[in-house]
């Protein structure tokens, strides 16, 4: 048996029905209004579907073959005899959650002997070590209060939020007191709407009854010496999803004002608190109201606010104004383009402050910003192909020939061109290689025309300098993982992301370097061109795996993983590489693949079998077990706390059918769905293990769940499993892609192995020495 107390609570005051801050801050352990009562004892129910479980504690029972549950609850009282001695006497008694809640409060109070009250003003409430929360009837049907809960009886939240709005409008009273007595008495007040804002229930029944609109019309002088109180209360209504941001602009339409206000004048010596939810609220109304977007926008391009606070001694303004950058640059439109002076020295403060506190606590913060300047310095190169007609790209081809001091394109790659040197680059990295290109011309002009001196004298050895830039380019935006949704957190992505505003241009430049050399040493010809990438790839891939701190460090990296250490592997896989690369194993390879990805898809769907535990985003403390059942075509969900220790049954799981599935998110798409109602929406989630389910509730209605697994293997897995399972074409994982790779190779060998031992002839008989066809295979047309 549990010896967690299931006590109650009540006001100091008899006479006082509405409990306080303090009064709900107390251990429990006292009753000050029952005296008969000291202590309750609560023990778990145990499932009736679990025999091995049952003991002769439990209280659950089975009636015509259903499974009820009950809360079992032992009473113990201390009393008086006739003599005047105090004895103790405990009895057990059962509460039954199918009844409603008004019904089980009177039998909580009549149980108490506290029949005097009337029920309607009290409420059950559940205390757990981490939280205090109303009971509510969903929470009693649902099977969720765990052992070591224990339980108050308390004010009920209808007459508990009547009794804040009473104190909230009683302006009478400000006439009485001096201007020091004002601020004492709201902060009072705030302070009680404050430890009930903790609460969901409560927040409902404030809003419902018209609370957002008194709290914001509380006197500007009031509500500014207690704003800190405000912002939170106003973040919890908002994390509870019971109000949006553009509710409080219809209350209060210079509420967004106020706040940059409030950016702009506050210091951080005594206001972090303040200056971390005004940050946070700004970043709410970022996601929910386009006009607030253009506000903060243009913040960030005007004035040098955000940039200060970024480097400010106070980490956690730090780390929330670096999320509100992150946002704004995330959500930026086509016409709010931000120039590269002004993302270069946003790249600058952060760098600062990484090399100031040698790391900030939160890396995935750093990471979505690196992720995003790239993004946004980048992919317009990447997306752009090229065009003979773009006045701009004609401008870039013309800067690498003024570099070089040559005469045109042609005499800078040492070969003739039958259409436009700008078609060159229409390949899926756009015209980013020719962007590299520029800054190699200018900052290594010398190795650059030794290049072109080798091309012009060695026409068969000639170096193909637009192809390769293409490539290298292909592989830097490969191990930077450029265009997935993966944070960026490695030292070489911090390289990339260092302190030259071309650090990019010099990876480009190192990686390029080490191809000619490659090139070189190999005495490569054209036919030459793919084994050498071959090469490239290994060499990047082994000196990405040593330290790379410094670009001198990957040079040095590069250099030792150089051609001729690599070659004589290379060499092992030659002859397998012209095999597979022929032509009739191409169309094989391509036959087999279909057949192979199919085998893959139902090996994720064998994974999804098994039980499998993630945490519920929107609620750290919440864990949710899930399970695919492939014949009957739905998946399995069972909620349970963090403190749940018992195993998955699918009895008390609910089920969601595959054909009631609408989409399924990853990674970053799932940021706007997060952040509708997490409450640790403002701390940084690792979106790499975020993954989101939307499925339909109702005709018209749908909810979506999202989920952080424990590994990147396990998003993956039901990622491709469910969209597989939805039968919707999709783009797969790294892990699925490489397994049908890997699979598909090892079924192509197997293949491949009955022509070993056939000698294909180099030449064919005369077609007059063979064989006529049977007369039946002519097919007459007379």
């Amino acid at each position: 048996m549990s010896k967690n107390t299931l006590s109650i609570v009540t006001p100091k005051d008899p006479k006082n029905e509405i409990l306080t801050p303090n009064d709900l801050n107390k251990s429990g352990k006292q009753s000050h209004t029952f005296s008969n009562l000291k202590f309750l004892y609560f023990f778990r129910n145990i499932d009736i579907s679990a025999p091995s479980l049952i003991s002769t504690e439990t209280l659950n029972s089975e009636k015509d073959g259903e499974n009820h549950y009950s809360i079992g609850v032992l009473v113990k009282m201390d009393k008086i005899d006739k003599n005047g001695k105090k004895f103790s006497k405990e009895e057990a008694y059962k509460l039954d959650p199918s009844k409603s809640l008004d019904e089980i409060v009177a039998e909580v109070m009549e149980l108490l002997e506290a029949e005097g009250t009337h029920e309607k003003s009290r409420a059950l409430l559940l205390e757990t070590q981490d939280s205090r929360k109303y009971i509510t009837e969903e929470l009693l049907k649902s099977n969720r209060i765990d052992k070591g809960s224990t339980l108050l009886l308390g004010t009920s939240p209808d007459r508990l939020v009547s009794h804040i709005l009473k104190l909230l409008q009683k302006r009478e009273s400000e006439a009485e007191l001096q201007r020091g007595e004002i601020a004492d008495y709201w902060h009072q007040n705030l302070s009680y709407l404050l430890a009930y804002s903790e609460d969901v229930v409560f927040n409902r029944i404030f809003i419902t009854k018209n609370g957002l609109k008194i709290l914001l019309s509380i006197d500007k002088n009031v509500q500014e010496s207690n704003f800190q109180k405000i912002l939170t209360i106003l973040m919890a209504f908002l994390d509870d999803n019971l109000i949006d941001y553009k509710d409080i602009l219809n209350h209060n339409p210079e509420f967004t004002e106020m706040l940059i206000n409030i950016l702009n004048e506050r210091t951080s010596n005594g206001d972090v608190k303040l200056l971390q939810k005004t940050i946070n609220l700004l970043e709410r109304g970022l996601q929910e109201v386009p006009a607030v977007r253009v506000q903060i926008f243009k913040l960030l391009n005007e004035s040098p606010i955000l940039h200060t606070r970024i480097s400010d001694k106070d980490e956690n303004i730090q780390l929330a104004s670096l999320m509100l950058v992150n946002s704004v640059l995330f959500m930026s439109r086509d016409n709010e383009q931000i120039e590269n002076a002004l993302l270069n020295k946003l790249k600058q403060r952060i760098f600062n402050s990484l090399i100031k506190l040698g790391r900030l606590r939160e890396e995935n913060a750093v990471g979505t910003f690196q992720r995003i300047y790239l993004k946004l310095k980048y992919e317009k190169d990447i997306t752009s192909r090229g065009d003979a007609q773009s006045v701009a790209q004609q401008q870039l081809l013309a800067k690498v020939v003024k570099n070089l001091e040559k005469d045109n394109w042609e005499s800078v790659i040492s070969r003739n061109l039958s259409d436009h040197p700008l078609f060159e680059f229409q390949t899926s990295v756009g015209i980013l290689p020719l962007r590299c290109l520029e800054s190699f011309s200018r900052k290594h002009r010398d190795d650059c025309m030794t290049i072109i001196t080798n091309n012009a004298t060695r026409h068969k050895g000639m170096f193909p300098i637009v192809a390769a830039a293409n490539e290298v380019v292909s592989i830097l935006i490969s191990s930077l993982d450029f265009k997935s949704d993966q944070i960026i957190s490695s030292e070489y992505h911090e390289l990339v992301f260092g302190i030259s505003s071309e650090s990019f241009e010099e990876i480009f430049a190192a990686i390029f370097l080490a191809f000619w050399t490659s090139w070189r040493d190999a005495k490569a010809v054209m036919a030459d061109f793919k084994k050498v990438i071959n090469v490239l790839k290994e060499q990047v891939k082994l000196s990405l795996t040593a330290t790379v701190s410094t670009i001198q460090q990957f040079k040095k990296n590069l250099a030792q993983n150089n051609y001729h250490s690599l070659v004589e592997a290379q060499n092992i896989f030659k002859g397998d590489e012209d095999l597979e690369n022929h032509k009739s194993v191409l169309l094989v390879k391509e036959h087999l693949r279909k057949e192979v990805k199919k085998v893959v898809e139902e090996n994720r769907l064998m994974l999804m079998e098994r039980t499998c535990k993630f945490t519920d985003a929107n609620n750290k403390k919440s864990f949710v077990y899930m399970r695919l059942d492939k014949s009957r075509r739905h998946i399995s969900i069972d909620t349970k706390s963090s403190t749940f220790e018992g195993a998955f049954t699918s009895s008390s799981a609910k089920h969601v059918q595959i054909r009631n599935m609408l989409k399924v998110y990853q990674g970053i798409e799932t940021k706007a769905v997060i952040d509708k109602g997490a409450k640790q929406k403002r701390k940084m989630i690792d979106y790499s293990l975020v993954f989101a389910i939307q499925h339909k509730v109702a005709e018209g209605e749908s909810q979506t769940m999202t989920l952080v697994a424990e590994n990147a293997t396990t998003v993956n897995t039901w990622v491709d499993g469910l969209k597989s399972l939805l039968g919707v074409s999709f783009f797969p994982s790294e892990s699925l892609t490489a397994d049908v790779e890997h699979l598909l190779q090892l079924r192509l060998k197997i293949q491949l192995i009955d022509f070993q031992e056939i000698q294909i002839p180099t030449n064919f008989k005369p077609i007059e020495s063979l064989q006529p066809p049977p007369k039946e295979w002519i097919y007459s047309t007379y």
